[in-house]
């Protein structure tokens, strides 16, 4: 309770400074929305230089964007909520779908396009970047020779062992001790 409430005093404190602070909101709407291009723009020029055949399929684009956009969405509801983990949003279903639809550097790819869209809403943008993308890895290369179903049970189970010990090693890095954990 202790820890809380001095947290909650910083958090209102930096609010404040921010609040005195002259924010252009519009100069800022701007950059997040150049950052958001360069981004969906780097996936269009991965999808045109080295998958044609799905950058030529407006179905397929569509497909993809509209996946990243839908998880982005769902991540940053659950972050402005503060009711909910962020963690509970399943976002390595995402490269797990494009890795079954598509193939293994597609799926790497658009993962790592959508985890950096999602890291504009969330609070530890350090901590959730280094889990959700170890465990997007995991997900992706354990499914590479997808056969049987009981291969994506294995998965979720490699994806909970991991989510586990990164956590585990992000706080004991961060705090230097096991009882924060």
């Amino acid at each position: 309770l202790e820890k809380f409430q001095m947290l909650e005093s910083v958090r209102s404190e930096y609010e404040r400074q921010i609040g005195t602070r002259n924010l252009n909101k519009t100069l800022m709407t701007v950059s997040r929305s150049f950052i958001v291009l360069v981004l969906l723009g780097s996936l269009m020029a991965f999808l045109m230089l080295f998958r044609k055949d799905i950058a030529e399929d407006n179905i397929k684009i569509t497909f993809i964007f509209s996946l990243i956009v839908l998880f982005v969405f769902s991540v940053a509801i659950v972050a402005k909520s503060k009711v909910l983990n962020v963690y509970l949003v399943p976002v390595c279903i995402l490269p797990i779908v494009f890795r079954t639809f598509f193939d293994t550097r597609l799926a790497s790819f658009a993962h790592v396009v959508a985890l950096f869209l999602m890291c504009f809403h969330v609070p530890d943008v350090l901590e959730f970047c280094i889990i959700i993308f170890s465990g997007g890895i995991i997900s992706i290369f354990s499914i590479v020779n997808l056969q049987k179903r009981s291969q994506l049970f294995l998965t979720i189970f490699s994806l909970l062992i991991l989510y586990i010990l990164v956590y585990i090693n992000y706080v004991l890095i961060n705090e230097g001790n096991i009882k924060e954990i």
